[in-house]
């Protein structure tokens, strides 16, 4: 797998403070090829400094396309050739991405702008520094709070659109972290968790679903059906079957946390 680097930009010292602690915490389990880190700057700051080389820019917009505030607006001031620009090039960005889109994003779902076929972008402080596209990744429809459960989605939706793109360094917000209300600890460990999730070595596809349930702590027995109840268990220890039906205090920590993730799990290796 080609090198890809992902780095949450974000001026937060508590959200930033635990971006930290749960790169951390996976990063035993994470492929070489994968780096995650955090830096504590502005973004116009953070790409002032940055060494050029193939980029996206990750931003949460919303179903209309609007970037006028938080992330998204620091993202079209880097865009943009000069603030003079700013709303016409987030017009064009709006009007071609709605365009193919039938007027709507729906949430959780990843869209790539190209970004070389834009006026007012070639020459700009994210063309010098090897940006070719933006990645919208809506995390709510307008400006609201959201479901904590959509943050590990929309991260997914991005790692799934990232899987054809030909970048080497992600730029990320923190989905649903300023309008959408999620908790900096919350969104740290959903965001980071999904990454190495997508990533990470399973011996097959039913083993990092069943992975994902285990993080996510979603009742597989569910299912019902008893022959695909046991598919799924064959990825879970004993400890990790029983996750699913503690109670108490420990039932409440959400996404499950990492070190117990690992344990649950019979192909990570304790």
């Amino acid at each position: 797998m080609p090198p890809i680097k992902f780095c949450f930009v974000n001026t937060s010292s508590i959200l930033v403070e635990c971006l930290q602690k749960a790169i951390a915490e996976v990063s035993p389990h994470l492929p070489s090829s994968v780096t995650i880190t955090v830096a504590q700057q502005l973004l116009q700051q953070f790409f002032q400094a940055k060494e050029p080389d193939p980029t996206t820019i990750v931003t949460p917009a919303n179903s209309f396309s609007f970037m006028g505030g938080g992330f998204d607006k620091a993202v079209i001031n880097c865009l943009a050739l000069d603030s003079s620009k700013e709303k016409i090039l987030e017009e064009s960005i709006q009007n071609h991405v709605l365009g193919i889109n039938q007027g709507f994003l729906p949430p959780a779902l990843a869209h790539t702008i190209d970004m070389r076929g834009f006026s007012y972008f070639r020459g700009s402080l994210a063309d010098a520094k090897g940006v070719t596209s933006i990645i919208e990744v809506p995390t709510m429809e307008v400006p609201s709070p959201i479901i904590h459960d959509r943050v590990f989605y929309c991260t997914w939706a991005l790692l799934e659109k990232l899987a054809s793109e030909n970048v080497e360094t992600v730029i990320l917000p923190a989905f649903g972290a300023g309008f959408g209300g999620v908790p900096p600890g919350t969104c740290a460990r959903l965001m980071v968790g999904a990454i190495v999730l997508w990533y990470m070595p399973a011996p097959s596809p039913l083993a990092r679903s069943s992975a994902v349930l285990l993080y996510l702590r979603r009742k597989y027995l569910k299912f019902g059906k008893p022959s695909d109840i046991k598919k799924i268990e064959a990825y879970y220890t004993d400890s990790g079957k029983k996750l699913f039906t503690e109670t108490g205090k420990e039932s409440q920590h959400w996404p499950l946390p990492w070190k117990r993730f690992i344990e649950g799990l019979t192909f990570m290796g304790h």
